[in-house]
């Protein structure tokens, strides 16, 4: 019996800037610039990233969150990389990959 592959082996995550148009992109900072001049109520900023699984071989994306803002991206970010760093890669598989 083989032993298991690392999760770190077979996938790779990180941040990649959600697709917008330049227009969409600057009105999504905007937006944001003025939310938290106005905001006290400390919430998040908007996402403008998703977290994207992608197999390590060739790149291929296996899997995007769309964060609903940033302490979510920060959120699941840190918790795919952990489970990277521990899980085997059919470990993984199940826990991230529909």
């Amino acid at each position: 019996m083989s032993a298991p592959v690392p999760a770190a082996e077979v996938y790779t995550a990180g941040g990649e800037d959600r697709a917008a148009t330049p227009l969409k992109r600057a009105a999504q900072w905007a937006g944001t610039a003025l939310v938290s001049l106005f905001d006290a109520s400390g919430a998040s900023a908007p996402a403008m990233t998703d977290i994207v699984i992608r197999l390590a071989l060739d790149g291929t994306e296996v899997r995007r969150f769309e964060p609903a803002d940033m302490e979510d991206v920060e959120a699941i970010l840190e918790m795919v990389e952990r489970d990277l760093a521990t899980l085997d890669a059919v470990d993984f598989a199940d826990a991230w990959l529909d």
